[in-house]
């Protein structure tokens, strides 16, 4: 029986074939990030950093990890990979992709799905590679090659996941932005990137989140507290949420603010629906919070507890108000009141010019803050 077997899988060995899609990393020229930018003809440039190890090749711990840039200008984003292949001696390869840029201005005047074609149809390719906007040339931002000793790609993906984790901008990568192109009740934002000066050197810095209209950048960000108050409406808080509030304004200057971390989030949305016409939406916002930071002291008091929760609650409900005026002049319905409208009032839905009427519609929250600790001392 043993010897049948044995025979049985045998055979089948040599009439197996092998695995015959093999591409093998040592003939790879892994790409770590990518840019896009609109050149002044109306093309595509297209940058991509490409990991490579230098150093003397008897062992590996005297490799050290280095950039390589390639770039070239084509009509479309598989043209300039064609291109690209070209000036690699290796294959290129997609697969290990962390970080796509994209310049402002490119954002702005072509849509986000013809852009990204190549990419939902490449097998090979990074779905789970983080989306950014970035002001002004994305190819420059990227091909600052270090900032301080960490190469430029691996600084922006850690720099991308640390305001992600702080609650400073969405989590949004290539594949999540697909599902959004094409749904017609919501609209996103993405990071928005700056290359700001330091004395001599360069950094970048994630100075906001671009507000988008369907797959167009719409020029609009959301800047300071903004993104984080549209992100917990949204609720979609992550570990770290702290804001920094003035609340005595008359004080000496380091006892005017009181720096609070969202403990617990509540947000309950009303659709004010007549006539099967929305006539107007509500959000009623109840954050517990914790004060990390208040110079000032006396948070034994009750009172001064009290006192503290309503100039909270007044700062805080009247800058997310700022910041729904703000999605709505942009026409971006990062709130997703579009779907909801599809998902639970369809018939009130079809009846809207969603496009027109969206920007009109009162959208107001009211925040109510409660400080339910304070730290270690009182």
């Amino acid at each position: 029986m043993n010897k049948s077997l044995l025979i049985i899988i045998m055979s089948l060995c040599l009439i197996l074939s092998g695995c015959w899609d093999q591409q093998p990393l040592r003939n790879a020229r892994l790409v770590f990030a990518s840019s896009f930018d609109l050149t002044e003809n109306n093309k595509i440039l297209t940058t991509s950093d490409i990991r490579s190890l230098k150093g003397e090749v008897r062992g590996t711990e005297n490799l050290q990890a280095a950039n390589v840039f390639v770039e070239a200008e084509g009509n479309t984003l598989r043209d300039t990979r064609i291109l690209m292949d070209k000036k690699l001696s290796g294959d290129f390869s997609p697969n290990k992709t962390r970080v796509l840029l994209i310049g402002d201005e490119l954002a702005a005047k072509r849509e986000l799905y013809p852009l990204f074609d190549i990419l939902y149809r490449d097998p090979r390719s990074s779905l789970g590679a983080k989306v950014a906007i970035v002001e002004g040339s994305a190819s420059e931002l990227l091909k600052m090659n270090v900032v301080g000793e960490v190469l430029i790609g691996e600084e922006i993906y850690k720099l991308l996941q640390s305001v992600e984790v702080n609650t400073l901008a969405p989590i949004e990568n290539v594949q999540s932005v697909c599902t959004k192109i094409f749904d017609e009740g919501q609209d996103f934002m993405l990071p928005y990137l700056s290359r700001i000066q330091n004395q001599e050197e360069f950094a970048v810095d994630v100075t906001g989140t671009a507000l988008f209209h369907k797959q167009k950048f719409t020029g609009k960000i959301l800047r300071g507290d903004e993104p984080s108050l549209i992100l917990l409406l949204k609720e979609e808080r992550k570990k770290f949420t702290r804001f920094s509030i003035k609340v005595n304004p008359d004080a000496i200057n380091g006892q005017k603010y009181i720096t609070i971390q969202v403990k617990r989030d509540k947000v309950q949305r009303h659709l004010h629906i007549q006539n099967n016409r929305l006539q107007s939406v509500t959000f009623d916002v109840n954050f517990d919070v914790i004060a990390t930071e208040y110079p000032k002291n006396k948070l034994y008091s009750k009172k001064e507890i009290k006192e503290l929760n309503k100039k909270i609650s007044k700062s805080m409900t009247d800058c997310m108000n700022q910041a729904i005026k703000k999605i709505q002049d942009a026409n971006s319905d990062v709130l997703a009141i579009g779907r909801d409208l599809i998902s639970f009032h369809p018939e009130v839905w079809k009846q809207m010019d969603w496009e027109n009427e969206y920007p009109n519609i009162p959208i107001k929250a009211k925040v109510n803050v409660k400080i339910v600790d304070t730290g270690i001392i009182k």
